[in-house]
């Protein structure tokens, strides 16, 4: 039985398993009641994701997502963990990582089980120092990246460090030049998957 605190958040993690479609059954999802809570609140944050009200879409999304990097760890030589994080959400004010593993040998079946772990995000996971050098980052790109991570928009951003906001779009442009990704969703991507536990 899950127990929450004064505020009603749970103390155990939130998760989904997802079944993909098959010609013979529909896709299906099981999840426990903290995973249903905070889906029904979120929102997403990288748009990694189409945002999507159906469960069973979002799933579907975040199960393409694994796949895709596991495809590109596998490309790049990376050792094969068979976990990824995927996705960040929003949920009321709080911000959530998703997990992604394969229940089912994911090379061999048709039918594909995946299980979907979410878990409260704080700054304190990621190693700022390590991904700053590993990619050059600036202080000033480090500055826009922290916001970037903290949901906040161009305007925000501009506001908050006494920039214009074509200086910030040409800091996202360098940055994602730098990171060899497209744009905003995937910068706050790619430093999320840097996050060792």
């Amino acid at each position: 039985m899950e127990s929450f605190d004064k505020t009603g958040n749970s103390d155990d993690r939130a998760f989904i398993i997802f079944r993909t479609k098959t010609s013979k059954t529909n896709a299906q999802v099981f999840s426990n009641e903290a995973a249903q809570r905070l889906i029904s609140y979120s929102t997403l944050i990288s748009e990694t994701v189409a945002a999507s009200s159906d469960i069973v879409s979002l799933c579907s999304g975040w199960a393409e997502l694994f796949e895709k990097r596991l495809e590109e760890s596998k490309r790049e030589g990376g050792e094969d963990t068979g976990t990824a994080l995927i996705d960040m959400i929003m949920s009321g004010n709080r911000r959530y990582l998703v997990k992604a593993a394969c229940a089912t040998a994911c090379d061999t079946l048709k039918e594909k089980q995946y299980i979907f772990v979410i878990e409260r995000f704080s700054n304190d996971k990621l190693n700022f120092p390590f991904i700053s050098r590993k990619w050059q980052l600036t202080h000033r790109e480090q500055e826009i990246v922290r916001l970037f991570i903290d949901g906040r928009c161009n305007k925000e951003i501009a506001d908050t460090l006494n920039l214009s906001i074509n200086t910030v779009k040409s800091y996202v442009k360098g940055l994602s030049l730098k990171l060899g990704v497209s744009g905003r969703a995937e910068i706050v991507s790619r430093f999320i998957s840097e996050i060792h536990d």
